[in-house]
């Protein structure tokens, strides 16, 4: 939360701050459909691709952006692209299904265990 405190105190903008959030979570649930159907058109891979570009393309706009809106729009931008990515990497592979299970195991034990511990042990 304190990301979200410095955001809306560096654009003197704190009680528009919630957009930032709210921007990702719309563009990222409204795409999953999509993406599903993509994939059904162009592939798993060439999806997958697409929604990593978006996803990258997003995240440097966040990087730059000099405004709280366009922090937004950037978010929009990479929640477009999030939005094909939970969608398409929980789907295995028949041949790597045992590699992508594992990856997928790690990847949801540290996105909890490890919020958890540098959280408690932020002094800030």
């Amino acid at each position: 939360m304190r990301f979200v405190d410095n955001s809306g105190s560096d654009f003197q903008s704190l009680n528009k701050v919630s957009w930032i959030a709210v921007a990702y979570i719309i563009s990222n649930t409204a795409f999953q459909a999509l993406y599903g159907r993509l994939s059904d058109i162009f592939g798993r891979k060439t999806s997958l691709l697409l929604a990593n570009v978006i996803f990258l393309l997003g995240t440097i706009g966040c990087a730059v952006s000099p405004s709280l809106w366009t922090l937004t729009a950037s978010r929009m931008v990479a929640g477009i692209g999030g939005g094909g990515l939970s969608v398409m990497v929980p789907i295995p592979y028949p041949p790597y299904s045992q590699h992508v299970q594992l990856f997928i195991t790690m990847h949801l034990s540290f996105s909890i265990t490890l919020p958890l511990f540098f959280g408690c042990t932020y002094e800030g």
